[in-house]
């Protein structure tokens, strides 16, 4: 094992040429300073560490406002898994065709993020595994801020079907109308970060979970800001299944809402309980939307609330209209708030003017308009026309597959 140096005057001027020289187990060590990479392609086990500050990594020069195919660094490859530590990187300005030009973009192996930053990148990270159930991301003492391209599909933070998310000690704000933290990994574990949208952050949620899985949050502030997208924290669900025997722990968090009186904790779209306790909850008027308990909760004042059990998931059969047998196009007229339209093989058109929709498009589509905020999700190959999006509320689309 070696360790390869980059900067002016050493063994090796960019980091491209380094890696390329590289073996497995190599240490690369790059001086403090402005580097122009895309696209770079890491398949060994290599340690890159900034020396004597910061290493700001920035896309290399495009003739058109799009500079990366993926990413800034390429993590894996579909024959590789390879072991990589970063440390005290900065990765910033990446934007791709396909609105999800990452600062990193992970693709098969264990990848361990150590003192690193992301901002102004389409996502931050994304890390959809060549392969599900395998691999690990490790963040740690990180920061990642404004990233999103503003279509509520891209995140401060992506993480895909892998296997173990960890998450901690690290700052996430101001993603850009999408999620704070997205992971639709098995195992989450997110301790002691800062989730928070600020004055002015448009993001989402502060943390979606659309498959559940074993998690546990905990020890984290976390902020929904008056211009957020969505009032919901936490979001738990969403049109895939949850993975078997999945297990939310929600503990001894401070929640703040400077949002309003529709701010929620957690949302849970799945009939799988989750569980929050010990957390300080400031000014939440819903602690569990959905199934779940909470206890041992305190409100700012350290005043304690009183536990409760939901047994009602969002939406119960009663506000549920659903047109998955209908053949033929169909609309619904939405006027209450919290319901959930499936629709069939004929485009569903949606008019609405109420907040915190959900809508499953069926295979004929959907068209969702009108002054509320909706979720909405289509299945995989169906049209969708106009979408709309108040400030109050979140439309995202979303198709049922893996992205």
């Amino acid at each position: 094992m070696s360790v390869l140096t980059v900067g002016a005057g050493e063994e090796y001027e960019t980091i491209q040429a380094a890696v390329a020289a590289a073996s497995n187990g190599d240490t690369i060590d790059v001086n403090a300073g402005t580097y122009e990479v895309s696209d770079l392609k890491i398949s060994e086990d290599l340690t890159f560490v900034a020396v004597g500050g910061t290493v700001d990594i920035v896309p290399e020069p495009s003739t058109t406002k799009y500079n990366v195919a993926k990413g800034l660094f390429i993590i894996g490859t579909d024959t590789s898994a390879p072991n990589v530590t970063i440390e005290g990187f900065s990765f910033s300005g990446a934007k791709s065709t396909s609105s999800n030009g990452a600062g990193i973009r992970y693709q098969s192996g264990n990848l361990t993020l150590d003192d690193d930053s992301f901002s102004n990148n389409q996502d931050g990270i994304l890390a959809p595994p060549f392969v599900d159930g395998t691999g690990t991301i490790d963040v740690n003492d990180c920061v990642f801020d404004h990233n999103g391209a503003g279509d509520g599909q891209s995140h401060n933070i992506y993480i895909g079907y892998i296997s173990t998310f960890i998450m901690t000690n690290s700052i996430s704000e101001d993603a850009v109308v999408g999620h704070e933290v997205k992971s639709r990994a098995e195992n989450n574990i997110i301790e002691n970060n800062q989730i928070i949208d600020g004055p002015t952050g448009t993001a989402s949620y502060s943390i979606d979970l659309p498959e559940a899985g074993n998690d546990i949050i905990q020890g984290n502030t976390i902020e929904k800001g008056p211009d957020a997208s969505s009032p919901i924290a936490i979001h738990v669900g969403g049109p895939m299944e949850p993975y078997a025997n999945s297990n939310v722990v929600i503990q001894d968090n401070t929640f703040i809402n400077n949002y309003g009186p529709s701010a929620q904790v957690v949302n849970n779209e799945f009939t799988s309980p989750v569980s929050v306790t010990d957390n300080t909850i400031e000014n939440f008027s819903t602690i569990v939307n959905g199934i779940g308990t909470q206890s041992g909760n305190v409100n700012a004042s350290g005043g304690t609330i009183a536990a409760s059990t939901s047994t009602t998931p969002p939406g119960t059969a009663a506000d549920t209209t659903n047109l998955s047998t209908m053949i033929g196009n169909q609309t619904v007229t939405l006027t209450k708030p919290d319901r959930i339209v499936i629709g069939g093989s004929g485009l569903l058109t949606v008019i609405e003017d109420a907040t915190l929709e959900t809508v499953y498009g069926g295979s004929g589509g959907v068209n969702v308009s009108g002054d509320g905020g909706q979720t909405v999700y289509t299945q995989a190959g169906s049209t969708n026309t106009k979408m709309s999006m108040d400030r109050r509320g979140v439309t995202r689309i979303d198709n049922a597959k893996r992205r």
